[in-house]
């Protein structure tokens, strides 16, 4: 059985209308990656240093009200 990520990552074929200057495929690929596991919150940052990607920061949420009703302040 595959997986949504597998389908996509198959179709993932394209051509760009001008070069990448900072990102290559492995690059992409691990932006991509950090952006499927940071879960239903999250973010993904990406991190320059002098010029260069230099890390992909990855923050997960997770939400405390599920299934609290919305109270009206007092």
């Amino acid at each position: 059985m595959s997986t949504q990520y597998e389908e996509s990552q198959s179709q993932a074929q394209f051509s760009l209308n001008s070069p990448l200057r900072m990102l290559n495929s492995d690059l992409i690929m691990k932006v991509d990656d950090a952006l499927c596991h940071v879960g239903e919150f999250g973010e993904v940052r990406l991190i320059v240093v002098k010029g260069r990607l230099r890390f992909i920061q990855t923050m997960s949420s997770e939400s405390i009200d599920k299934g609290t009703p919305n109270r009206s302040p007092r």
